[in-house]
């Protein structure tokens, strides 16, 4: 019995310094025209990270590459945006965030709440 006990402390540990899995994590990427721009902001409130992406004309852009980083260093969540907005649902915290277009990257830190809080804009020249 005590050999079982230890087995499954181990377990719990692991499981708990383990990075979530992107499959814990909900998203919803869009806003390829209006339509679509409507669903997306009917389910703003379902998540706290907001990110949006367009060149330097304001043209809207789609197929963007994201990996988000937790504090420690470690990626938790990669994606590949299929319109403009991309919105996730996170642990509160604080994340970088680095968005790659055309061969660029822009990154930067949030801080995400438990509540919805600002659309993150990024911008490519």
């Amino acid at each position: 019995m005590t050999q079982l006990k230890i087995f499954a402390c181990i377990v719990l540990l692991a499981a708990l310094g383990a990075p979530a899995s992107a499959a814990e994590f909900k998203s919803a990427s869009g806003a390829v025209g209006l339509e679509d721009r409507e669903r997306m902001m009917r389910s703003y409130g379902e998540y706290n990270l907001h990110l949006a992406f367009a060149n330097a004309k304001g043209e809207f852009l789609a197929g963007v590459r994201l990996a988000i980083r937790g504090a420690d260093g470690r990626v938790l969540w990669r994606a590949h945006s299929e319109g403009p907005y991309y919105f996730v649902r996170l642990p509160e915290g604080r994340y970088e965030v680095t968005a790659e277009f055309g061969g660029k990257s822009h990154t930067r830190w949030v801080r995400v709440g438990g509540e919805p809080g600002t659309l993150h804009h990024f911008h490519w020249n």
